[in-house]
């Protein structure tokens, strides 16, 4: 596990760890001057056409004080009004968008990171079901999965992926693609439109191969228990 496979899984599972910061950080307000200094340098440019955004010449070049108020803008009549918007959180946004704030997604999510060993952050601006909570919160989880992959510990990074699985199917891959879809037709602006299309292709591709991965550790472990079944049946058969 400590060879370039395991360095490669580490790499891998970085990758996705900063594309959900990244997420996160897009979906928790409007771009400050520093974040979109950092989104125009040519490594972060490479790094989100790789994701697949595709970023126009405005975002690019663009005049930076006038691009920031057009997106903060756009954000908040997305997120905030007047005009239809939705409201970023789990518990509105579950049962048709009927829920309300602070409603039981909050304890879930709280829960849920207490049994995984993560802290929701008492100083965060947000509730825990905010799509950006949650975004950070698998970032958190991905950032474990490469830990457990630079230790070369197998299970761990086995418990690790599926902690990954069951949170982004109980949580932020239950509405977060949607809510990207939603994003990606309502928004005024390109950026806000690809950031949308981003978080729903991205939650749907790698809940895919979480779930991918979690059957194939099942089989592999129903083969290691098999073949210790056949091992032992075979040794009583020689004592008898």
């Amino acid at each position: 596990m400590r060879g370039n496979t395991g360095h490669e899984a580490a790499a891998g599972a970085r990758g996705r760890a900063g594309l959900y910061e990244l997420l996160a950080t897009i979906f928790r307000a409007p771009l400050t001057a520093g974040n979109l200094r950092r989104l125009r340098c040519e490594e972060f440019l490479d790094a989100l056409a790789g994701a697949g955004m595709r970023l126009d010449d405005e975002f690019r070049l663009g005049d930076e004080e006038a691009l920031l108020d057009t997106l903060a803008v756009d954000f908040t009549q997305l997120f905030h009004g007047p005009r239809q918007h939705r409201v970023a959180n789990e518990s509105v946004q579950t049962g048709d968008g009927e829920g309300t704030l602070d409603g039981e997604a909050n304890l879930a999510v709280q829960a849920f990171y207490r049994s995984v060993g993560l802290c929701y952050d008492e100083t965060e601006a947000e509730l825990p079901d905010h799509i950006s909570v949650e975004l950070a919160g698998m970032a958190a989880l991905a950032r474990a999965e490469a830990e457990a992959w630079d230790a070369g510990d197998g299970l761990e990074v086995q418990r690790r992926v599926h902690h990954q699985a069951e949170f982004l199917a109980a949580h932020p891959g239950r509405w977060g693609i949607d809510l990207g879809r939603w994003v990606a037709l309502r928004a005024r602006t390109p950026f806000n439109r690809e950031a949308g299309n981003l978080l729903a292709e991205f939650l749907q591709a790698d809940a895919a191969e979480l779930t991918r991965r979690v059957a194939g550790s099942a089989r592999a472990e129903n083969t290691i228990n098999t073949q210790l079944d056949g091992e032992h049946n075979h040794a009583r058969t020689e004592t008898v």
